[in-house]
């Protein structure tokens, strides 16, 4: 097929991090102000017509757990940046734009979703954390390790049915993980946990590997708990989900950063 009249186009997304105005290592050159159009478009206009856009060298948004937006700019909006070499601490309009290495609004709840821009010297900085409930979510981190651990232990020892539901427990706290820092209510059913994970491996970068691991636990949890019927899983398929549900927990840990 011809590039000619390609109408394809490669979507550059971001959930959480930085970009640096005239960075040559950073994404598109245009990817940095449609951000910031974005920001206006969505946010600051509709919610502060009180605000030229013109006069706006720093804004926050904040997204508030009722689904409510703060949206903060100018000296509303404080952050500070980590500054050259030796990490100083500066005010980022105070800074050179190349020498950010990074960025923190102040005032922010860890849990909460966040996005935002600063003007510093020579250009300017965009930069979100979309990521919620991060706080939160290091309860679940903590059990999802605890139970695959008993899980381990029981296949040590010969306890296929204990292994199967621990397992199937850790690799639900994992995932109830993943859906919280999304910021998405899973009504604390098993179902829509099975359906979000599926959308997200059709939809995003989560390997499908956990979702199988997840549907095959899932599936033989009342067996393993209630005796009602025979296991699918055995010791050796037991020892391989235990790789994946440690490969899941660990890759909900570094979603969380």
């Amino acid at each position: 097929m011809s590039n000619a009249g390609d109408s394809r186009v490669k979507a550059q997304l971001m959930q959480a991090g930085m970009v640096r105005e005239g960075d040559p290592e950073g994404p598109d050159a245009d990817f940095l102000p449609n951000f910031i159009e974005q920001i206006f478009h969505h946010w600051i206009t509709p919610l502060r017509p009180d605000v030229e856009c013109q006069d706006v060298t720093r804004a926050l948004v904040v997204f508030n757990s009722d689904n409510g937006v703060d949206v903060r700019v100018n000296v509303e909006a404080e952050f500070t940046a980590i500054v050259g070499e030796q990490a100083e601490i500066a005010p980022a309009e105070n800074s050179f734009v190349g020498q950010i290495v990074d960025l923190y609004p102040e005032g922010v709840d860890p849990d909460l979703a966040w996005t935002g821009f600063c003007t510093a010297q020579g250009g300017r900085v965009a930069i979100c954390d979309l990521r919620r409930n991060r706080d939160k979510v290091l309860g679940l981190l903590g059990r999802a390790d605890s139970f695959h651990r008993s899980a381990l232990l029981s296949l040590e020892q010969g306890m296929l049915e204990p292994a199967v539901e621990h397992l199937c427990t850790a690799a639900e706290l994992g995932v109830m993980t993943l859906i919280q820092l999304d910021g998405w209510n899973d009504k604390k059913d098993h179902k829509n946990r099975r359906k979000w994970l599926d959308a997200e491996v059709t939809y995003g970068s989560t390997p499908a590997s956990f979702a199988t691991a997840f549907q095959a636990l899932m599936d033989d949890r009342n067996a393993a708990r209630y005796g009602e019927a025979e296991l699918v899983t055995d010791a050796a398929g037991a020892t391989v989900l235990a790789d994946e549900v440690r490969r899941l927990i660990d890759y909900a840990k570094s979603r969380r950063g």
